[in-house]
């Protein structure tokens, strides 16, 4: 199974790597990283190293779901916004009623209230039906979910017993502990 995952990450960082060297196209930042990593894991391949490229393919899986939420929320930021402005544009007393806006107040209002209710499948249609902006890539989508992972290692904290709250300064305690094992193999 990792070799499946670890030949489908090289071919599709070769196709990508064959669109973006085309003449048309400029020097892309992501495709240079794409070259680099998929560089790295055929030179890890090359020195037999499969848990190295192991832990690069797997977080590539790990944290694309992350990114593909950030997309989501990202998405459904942009409609409230771009409906708020226009309704208070609209909201003016020289305009009469248009039944566009009207339309927009009530998509808003059910999106909202989807949400509240947690029916994100529901409120992903409704938004993916009104956004005209392209998806973002996978590329983007793993390196937010990073970002969002990394963010979450340095900043969550547990917080400290009641009972301790009263005694002196609170013992404050990460919420994750990051360990390397060395791990020997005969």
């Amino acid at each position: 199974m990792l070799w499946v995952r670890i030949h489908r990450f090289l071919e599709k960082t070769k196709r990508k790597n064959a669109l973006n060297n085309s003449p048309e196209n400029g020097s892309d930042p992501v495709a240079k990283s794409q070259e680099k990593l998929r560089k790295k894991v055929t030179t890890l391949m090359k020195k037999q190293k499969v848990q190295q490229v192991r832990g690069i393919v797997k977080e590539q899986d790990d944290t694309k779901p992350w990114g593909q939420d950030a997309q989501v929320k990202v998405r459904i930021h942009r409609f409230l916004e771009k409906t708020k402005r226009k309704n208070a544009l609209n909201n003016s007393p020289e305009n009469g009623s248009d039944p566009v806006a009207k339309s927009q107040e009530k998509l808003r209002k059910k999106v909202t209230t989807l949400m509240k209710k947690q029916k994100v499948q529901q409120v992903r249609g409704i938004v993916k039906e009104q956004d005209d902006t392209k998806p973002w890539g996978q590329d983007a989508q793993v390196k937010v979910g990073c970002r969002l992972i990394q963010l979450l290692l340095e900043k969550a904290y547990i917080q400290p017993p009641i009972d301790q709250i009263d005694d002196g300064p609170p013992d404050i305690r990460p919420a994750f502990i990051h360990t390397l094992q060395t791990v020997e193999t005969q």
